[in-house]
């Protein structure tokens, strides 16, 4: 029976030594799993360098272009500016805190560019004539806005075949207001030249 128990813990011992041999095994495999566990740690770095594509986004650029200007056209018509027959308009811009449009009419002055507008729903404020300069404003009760216009029609004679208008167009003026610009600028108009 001795010789059984110093077998048995001869083998106990044996499987004590394996199993502190094994131990060690461990601490050296959790030690490598905790090194291979920081060294995501480094590659932090590139995902930091990934995010600088998305710093540098360029492709906000397109939002500030501007709109193309509206054509003489595409703005009268959405202003409602009544025109007289044959009218051809030639030019627009951005004056005096307004936009004027030029046009040239290749036919003979109507009975008056107020008659037109009249007839169009503007409220003729004042018309005076050498060539013939109207002042007019419209409600457009869609936009809530009131327009005012200034027409300039400049002719020889009422027998000419070719004469230019101007129209200088403001938008939110009151009815005085708008006579005031009239006023103001009508001598300006007279001084221009062909559109």
């Amino acid at each position: 029976m001795n010789i059984a128990i110093k077998r048995a813990v001869v083998l106990m011992l044996a499987f004590a030594l394996v199993a502190a041999a094994c131990g060690d095994d461990d601490a050296t495999s959790t030690a490598a799993t905790t090194a291979s566990t920081d060294a995501p740690a480094s590659t932090e770095a590139p995902t930091a360098s990934t995010a600088a594509p998305t710093t540098t986004t360029t492709t906000a650029a397109p939002a500030t272009t501007q709109p193309a200007a509206m054509t003489p056209e595409e703005f009268v018509a959405e202003h409602m500016i009544p025109l007289p027959a044959q009218t051809e308009l030639v030019s627009i811009e951005e004056a005096e805190g307004g936009t004027r449009v030029g046009a040239i009419v290749s036919a003979a002055p109507p009975p008056g560019y107020a008659a037109t507008a009249t007839a169009a729903g503007w409220n003729v404020l004042d018309v005076t004539f050498g060539s013939e300069r109207t002042t007019a404003t419209f409600e457009n009760t869609v936009a809530s806005v009131v327009y005012c216009m200034i027409a300039y029609a400049n002719y020889d004679s009422s027998s000419s075949p070719d004469y230019w208008i101007y129209f200088w167009f403001f938008t939110g003026l009151t009815e005085q207001d708008c006579l005031d610009a009239g006023d103001r600028l009508g001598s300006i108009l007279s001084l221009l030249g062909r559109p």
